[in-house]
């Protein structure tokens, strides 16, 4: 079931997923001079050296190896960018969902259902509710600013003859 442990440099399944420029990989190559295969990517290239580089950890470097190959995505292709959606609300939080949604088709030429633009909202965080209007300044502060304002202009011998309860 499992390989025998071997550094990167000796493993064969590992050696396949790099093209053959990069065959002294297990020996320290640099990762600028190591050119990954279609099937592994440069971050997943840059772990593996490390983890190969780090002492003790064989069986690790075997299991990742395996995990290196690309797989295949199953299911449809998002036809839009969920991001992108988020960010056109972000800028305009008052953009009701069915706009949005004729703003999106006439942009990307893509139609998109009413629902999927609501659930990608959604799952953003942006619920389907207004928020209340409330106050800039609260109860107390307008009463205060009520009983101040008539009394701006008023002398220091008013506030003198004042009873400040």
């Amino acid at each position: 079931m499992f390989q025998e442990l071997r550094p990167y440099s000796q493993n064969p399944s590992y050696r396949q997923k790099l093209t053959p420029e990069s065959s002294r990989a297990g020996a320290g190559a640099e990762e600028r001079t190591i050119k990954p295969s279609e099937s592994t990517t440069r971050s997943k290239l840059q772990t593996a050296l490390q983890t190969a580089r780090a002492p003790g950890h064989e069986r690790k470097k075997i299991r990742y190896a395996w995990k290196c190959a690309k797989k295949s995505r199953c299911g449809r292709p998002h036809k839009l960018s969920d991001r992108a959606i988020v960010r056109k609300v972000k800028k305009n939080p008052k953009i009701s969902a069915p706009k949005l949604a004729d703003q999106l088709a006439t942009a990307s030429g893509k139609k998109v259902h009413l629902e999927t633009v609501r659930r990608i909202l959604r799952s953003g965080g942006y619920n389907g509710r207004v928020s209340s209007r409330k106050p800039f300044i609260s109860v107390n502060q307008q009463k205060r600013l009520d009983f101040a304002s008539p009394h701006v202009d008023k002398d220091f011998d008013f506030w003198n003859t004042a009873v400040c309860v």
